[in-house]
């Protein structure tokens, strides 16, 4: 009776292991509104890179190619069970797409970037977090977003800043 306790104790955490960082794709197609086009946004983590394409159709199942945005971190640390995409609402029924790639060994560093209907070109794509300067001295982008999270019909949509972490000896 211990033995199968054991072993599937065992079978339970290997699964959990496998699955924590699976390699599967995030994507997202992001539905046409305001005057804006639709989109469509795939991380592929095996690529190290972010596909997305506007789209003519509200679905995306029009054709069209694809463009790639490399992602800063290395691909054995990209964290796709972490990474998400998700509609911000920036008024007047139209909304903007935020991807944010995890990094698994730092959990103070993401990529981001914001894409809007409107543009072939994110409207913000970088490392946020402390991706700057040495332990006890970082600094980088930060989500200023909370705001935004909160009151989901915020006009004024989306806003990052710099973020200065010191350590300082006492």
């Amino acid at each position: 009776m211990k033995d199968r306790i054991a072993l599937g104790l065992m079978l339970a955490m290997s699964i959990g292991a496998s699955t924590a960082r699976a390699e599967g794709p995030v994507r997202k197609v992001i539905p046409p509104g305001g005057g804006l086009d639709a989109m469509d946004l795939k991380l592929d983590a095996a690529a190290g890179v972010l596909r997305f394409r506007r789209c003519r159709a509200p679905d995306c199942s029009d054709t069209g190619a694809l463009k790639e945005l490399p992602i800063p971190i290395e691909r054995t640390r990209i964290d796709v069970a972490a990474s998400t995409i998700e509609l911000v609402p920036i008024g007047e029924g139209r909304q903007v797409a935020r991807v944010r790639v995890a990094d698994a060994q730092r959990k103070d560093l993401a990529f981001e970037a914001v894409f809007s209907g409107q543009s072939e070109t994110p409207i913000f794509a970088g490392l946020t977090g402390f991706a700057l300067g040495e332990d006890g001295d970082r600094s980088g982008n930060h989500d200023n977003n909370e705001r935004a999270k909160t009151f989901r019909h915020d006009p004024q949509g989306l806003a990052w800043g710099l973020r200065r972490g010191q350590v300082t000896a006492a």
